[in-house]
């Protein structure tokens, strides 16, 4: 049984657009050719509100048998803080196939060289989304299961203790462990 079949039935309606800052697909170009893997941002929440939704790329999902959408690869995450106060979220997925990421190389040092690159590409296709003048911090947490429908994303990483529904409409984000984020979603 997929994800979201647990809680059909409970569907309020449609949700009225997203608040994308851009209307493309974040591909990060300056990633492409390290090991041949697309690196896209899926999505960008700024102080618990989305700025950034990748729905236009579907290409990058596998349907199960009860229609839910799967990332293909691990998806992680970059807690971006600037001296301002304001925090972003910034989630991206790594094409693989493997949703564990269990087949990746991935060192600290290469996830700074992302964070790095992924940073200045947002920067150039997203002017002004956040200035790095005020740069505090970014790691990066890693990995994440990444689920959507037509109306939230789920998250999860493997063993729970950290996960996310964040609204396609931009409404908003509910955090916690996965208990706590199914609970919430059972409510919606």
């Amino acid at each position: 049984m997929g994800f979201f079949s647990w809680f059909s039935g409970k569907d309020k309606g449609g949700f009225s657009g997203s608040r994308n800052i851009y209307s493309g697909s974040l591909v990060i170009d300056s990633l492409r050719g390290f090991s041949g893997e697309t690196f896209e941002i899926i999505l960008i929440v700024k102080n618990e509100s989305v700025i950034y939704n990748n729905l236009c790329n579907t290409a990058h999902y596998s349907t199960d048998r009860d229609g839910d959408l799967k990332f293909r690869g691990p998806v992680f995450k970059i807690m971006l803080s600037l001296t301002t106060g304001d925090r972003f979220d910034i989630f991206y997925g790594i094409v693989t196939d493997d949703r564990e990421g269990t087949m990746m190389d991935v060192t600290p040092s290469l996830l700074d060289s992302y964070t790095v690159n992924i940073l200045k590409e947002i920067l150039v296709k997203c002017p002004g989304i956040f200035d790095l003048r005020y740069y505090q911090g970014a790691p990066t947490q890693y990995t994440y299961h990444l689920y959507r429908n037509e109306r939230y994303y789920y998250l999860t990483t493997n063993r729970g203790n950290d996960a996310f529904c964040v609204m396609q409409d931009g409404s908003g984000v509910y955090e916690g462990d996965r208990s706590q984020v199914i609970d919430f979603i059972a409510g919606l």
